[in-house]
Order: structure tokens, then C-alpha cells, then sequence
């Protein structure tokens, strides 16, 4: 399995995972859509073939019996404790093919703290090779319990030039990808659903959002959710205004960052990036209410009416 833009410490990593000289639980993190998944499979694979393609490749495709994989299902918010408590049942049984066992959770940060505080247990007294990868967006989510037994591996963002180039190798030179360049900020796996239609168009309506940050441009960003159904579907969408809204405005922080640094300015001027880090808060803050259950039809509204006051130059209207 082929991974861009990884630093050294990943491969060291995976060479020493090859040897079973690493510690027994990994968190990974980054970017959504940015190669996590990936990352823990690659791993798992040096764990589980030791070198082996053969057995790599089962690994890679998820057909290896000792690589057992905890995600979210369908419709919940959280994985179940009951299925925290079915992995350490079968973490506690010997390897099937007799080198070690690999778990991986994805995405990790959506155990709740009961889920966190079972794998404690794992974490502490993990078995002879027996391997956690924790697959997460959002590490601060973790318990420090959980995270202060773990090696911490950061799966790195890909520039725009390797996204642009590895797209048009997919896709060739599609519309929209101009957008999925600059919004996906570094996620190669968002830029590619950025690609497909409906994110296209919701691409297209918070970037319109973005340049022209009116009161009355509210009413146009809530649109987005009137023409989904469901909450599921509605807070789907929510989720997709709130990655490309984070990716576009921190491309403007960069834009940002790189003016005053060109003009050689020590300190910041008016275009300094401070409106867009304060907006970047605005949206962590939407994020973080979708998780919590706030509907996202009262997200969208107050991201947007925050977004106003912050880069519209006045205080938004009701």
C-alpha cells in the first residue's frame, strides 16, 4: 500500500513494527481523509507478515484472521461498549497464524469514555504481541489515560502540489478541482469526495460564502441542509460544510502568514491571518456541537451568523 508525503518517523516506525519493536498501543492521527486508515493498515501489516507480501496484502484487504477491526456503525453516534468488550475477548485467544494480533479502532475518538476506560485494561496489560492502533481526528478526544500509553504517530497533511498532481492521475483535470485543492487542506481522501457532485456543490456554496460573509447569505448556507432529509443525511452534510469551510480558511491563514513574511513584516498589519484563525475557532466550536447532539440546522445557523460578525466587518443580523 503506497503512502505520499510521509516523514521518516512513519517509516521507522513501520520498519521497527516489522520486528514487533514497538509499544502495544499507537494512536494515529490527522486530518480527516488524510491516509489514518491507511497509515493503520500499513502498520498492521508490518505487525502481522512481518516482510511477507503475501501476507501483506491479506492484511491490506482486511482478510487476515488476526487483525480484528472495530469501526462506528451504522446509525450511532458511538461504538458500543459491548463491542469494546467482544474485541477483548478475542485479543485474550491465541494468534490464529501465530506471529501476534492487531486491533485497530476507527474512528477511536468515537468511544465514549465507558469504551475508553475498557481498553484500558488492553492497554496495560496488553499480551505478548498484541497490538491497539486508536484511528483518530481529534486525539484531544482521547482520555489522557488512554493517550499517555500510547506512542502518538501524526499522519502529515500532503501539500497542494501533491494532491493536484496525484488527482489528475486519478481523474484527470476535472471541474472542481481547483476547489478540492485548495478546501481539502492537505487531505487527499476529501479532495477526491470533493470531486464527486453534491460536495461540489456544497464546496461551491460555502466558498460563495466565504468571499462575500453577509447576513443575508445566511438564509443560503442553512439552504444546504433543506435539501437533504433525515438526520443522519442532515448532519452528513453539516459535517461537509464544516471540513470544507476548516479547509478553506486555513488556506486563508496561510495565504495570510506567507504575505506578512514576503513583506518582511514583524509583527501583523491589518491583513494579518487573526480574522480567519478566529473563524477556524468559529468552526471547531460547529464541529464540536454536532457531536454533542445540537441540531445541525442550529449549527449551520449560528456558524453562520459567527462567521458574519467575525469576517463581515460588523455585527451579524438575526
Amino acid at each position: 500500500m503506497r503512502l505520499l508525503g510521509q516523514s521518516d518517523d512513519f517509516e521507522r516506525l513501520r520498519a521497527a513494527a516489522s520486528r514487533l519493536a514497538v509499544p502495544h498501543g499507537i494512536v494515529i492521527e490527522g486530518v480527516p481523509g488524510g491516509g489514518k486508515s491507511s497509515a493503520a493498515r500499513v502498520l498492521a501489516a508490518a505487525l502481522l507478515a512481518g516482510g511477507d507480501p503475501g501476507i501483506e496484502a491479506r492484511v491490506e484487504s482486511g482478510l487476515h484472521a488476526d487483525l480484528h477491526v472495530v469501526d462506528l456503525p451504522q446509525d450511532r453516534q458511538d461504538i458500543p461498549i459491548d463491542r469494546v468488550r467482544e474485541l477483548q475477548s478475542e485479543l485474550e485467544r491465541r494468534p490464529v497464524e501465530g506471529r501476534a494480533r492487531v486491533a485497530i479502532v476507527d474512528p477511536a475518538d468515537r468511544l465514549n469514555e465507558q469504551g475508553q476506560n475498557a481498553l484500558l485494561k488492553t492497554l496495560e496489560e496488553p499480551g505478548e504481541a498484541t497490538f491497539l492502533l486508536l484511528v483518530t481526528s481529534r486525539p484531544e478526544s482521547l482520555l489522557e489515560t488512554v493517550r499517555s500509553r500510547c506512542r502518538r504517530l501524526r499522519v502529515l497533511p500532503l501539500s497542494a502540489e501533491e494532491i493536484r498532481s496525484e488527482l489528475i492521475a486519478e481523474s484527470g483535470d476535472v471541474p472542481g478541482l481547483g476547489l478540492a485543492v485548495s478546501a481539502c487542506g492537505g487531505s487527499l481522501g476529501l479532495a477526491r469526495d470533493m470531486l464527486g457532485e453534491e460536495v461540489r456543490e456544497v464546496g461551491g456554496a460555502v466558498a460563495a460564502f466565504l468571499a462575500d460573509p453577509r447576513p443575508g447569505a445566511v438564509a443560503d448556507l442553512r439552504g444546504l441542509l433543506d435539501r437533504v432529509s433525515g438526520r443522519t443525511e442532515t448532519e452528513r452534510r453539516m459535517e461537509w460544510v464544516a471540513r470544507l469551510a476548516r479547509g478553506l480558511l486555513r488556506k486563508r491563514v496561510q495565504d495570510a502568514v506567507s504575505a506578512v513574511a514576503q513583506v518582511g513584516g514583524g509583527s501583523y498589519g491589518p491583513g494579518c491571518a487573526e480574522p480567519w484563525l478566529s473563524a477556524l475557532e468559529a468552526v471547531f466550536d460547529a464541529e464540536q456541537d454536532l457531536t454533542l447532539g445540537i441540531p445541525a440546522t442550529q449549527v449551520i445557523e449560528g456558524l453562520g451568523l459567527r462567521l458574519v460578525g467575525t469576517l463581515g466587518g460588523g455585527s451579524p443580523a438575526a
